[in-house]
């Protein structure tokens, strides 16, 4: 792994196990959807649901996406900008998943939510706009990402001697700052990345 890898893992690394155990409660043998699998969370969350257990359904945009999600072990990759996300989940699983992780809001997030089963649990970052809509039988939750130490021991021992695959779609100088924020607004996989040097 190298050093942008290491410097952008943590952060989302961390905010993602967050939602999955906290927040999630994950179990070994449950189906998981990642919605946005193919963003910086999302595409950690996918090899941290696996690593927990769980068959993970990646929804991520575009055929770029779906390769991400797929590569990092998804068992299940969905473009959700051309698949019903219902359709897909149904692939796996007959009475809707276990559990989702939400990385965006908006109408995908709410299709999402709706993959989710009666009774089963869906989060979301505080922050993410706009929240998330319920569906029959499933209210979602915010969690707060923040770390702390017992987070990031959980994240190191998961980790464990088997890295991440952390994709770092660009890395960016100081002096290109204006550049790195005008490229979060466009399509991008995985994160961004400031080098500080």
């Amino acid at each position: 792994m190298g050093t942008p890898q290491a410097a952008v893992m943590g952060g989302v690394g961390m905010t993602a196990l967050r939602g999955l155990q906290d927040a999630l409660g994950v179990r070994s043998g449950e189906t998981l959807l990642v919605h946005g699998a193919g963003g910086a969370m999302g595409h950690l969350a996918v090899q941290l649901g696996k690593r927990l257990g769980a068959r993970v359904i990646a929804v991520a945009s575009g055929e770029d996406g779906v390769a991400l999600a797929t590569r990092v072990g998804a068992d299940l990759s969905i473009d959700g900008r051309a698949d019903p996300v219902a359709d897909g989940a149904r692939r796996l699983t007959a009475d809707g998943v276990d559990a989702a992780l939400l990385t965006a809001g908006g109408s995908p997030a709410d299709a999402a939510v709706a993959a989710v089963r009666p009774g089963g649990r869906a989060a979301y970052p505080t922050g993410v706009q706009p929240e998330p809509a319920a569906a029959p039988g499933v209210e979602p939750q915010a969690f707060n990402g923040e770390p702390d130490a017992e987070l990031l021991h959980r994240f190191v021992a998961l980790v464990g001697a088997r890295p991440l695959d952390v994709h770092v779609a660009r890395a960016f100088s100081l002096d290109q700052i204006p550049a790195a924020h005008r490229a979060l607004r466009e399509h991008h996989l995985g994160k961004l990345a400031i080098a500080i040097a």
